[in-house]
């Protein structure tokens, strides 16, 4: 092999631990549905729908910014609550599988390999893909309170009135239809100057 092979292969493969860490030191900041600093002096919480492409575009490219500017510097944590807009069996499965997969301090893989899926998740495939425990996966599946800490997670939303999703609350103040970084910076900001 060639010198200039060799360089861009040990590139690459860097490249690829490098990408690897990030994601471990990610998910290890994840403690249930909650990310960054339990400290932190300001608290965004979003509501989502495992179904919506907007909180999957949330997800991959506000988070990251948001990361990098106030959760990662304890500025800020984020409390993620489940909210299904269509509360059927297949819905509130899901959702439940997310709190599942939680428990075992794999929130944020989980809720990345379902954003990843083409089509309908699989939550057991996706489990074993995370090498979760299955029986703790399936008990917990079938534990009522996982339901009831979502429809806990609904009403909280209903009292902000939640029109949809992703929507969210900054220390309490709801903030509706907030994609962009720049309105969740200004919000974020003036919350936590007070």
């Amino acid at each position: 092999m060639n010198t200039n092979l060799k360089v861009l292969s040990l590139v690459t493969s860097l490249l690829a631990l490098g990408s690897c860490m990030i994601s471990e030191a990610l998910a290890e900041q994840w403690k249930g549905n909650t990310y960054g600093r339990a400290d932190a002096p300001v608290t965004i919480e979003i509501y989502h729908d495992l179904n919506c492409g907007m909180c999957n575009y949330w997800y991959q490219k506000v988070f990251p910014q948001l990361d990098t500017e106030y959760f990662s510097t304890g500025r800020a944590k984020l409390v993620v609550r489940e909210f299904p807009m269509i509360q059927n069996e297949k819905n509130m499965q899901l959702a439940v599988a997310l709190k599942c997969a939680a428990e075992q301090d794999r929130y944020f893989d989980f809720l990345k390999g379902h954003f990843s899926y083409e089509g309908e998740t699989d939550v057991h495939a996706l489990a074993q893909q995370l090498h979760l425990d299955p029986k703790k996966f399936d008990t917990c599946l079938k534990d009522p309170s996982k339901v009831a800490e979502i429809e806990s997670d609904i009403q909280a939303g209903k009292a902000l009135n939640v029109p949809g999703t992703p929507s969210f609350g900054v220390n309490g103040t709801p903030v509706y239809g907030a994609y962009s970084i720049d309105k969740i910076r200004k919000i974020v900001d003036s919350v936590g100057s007070k």
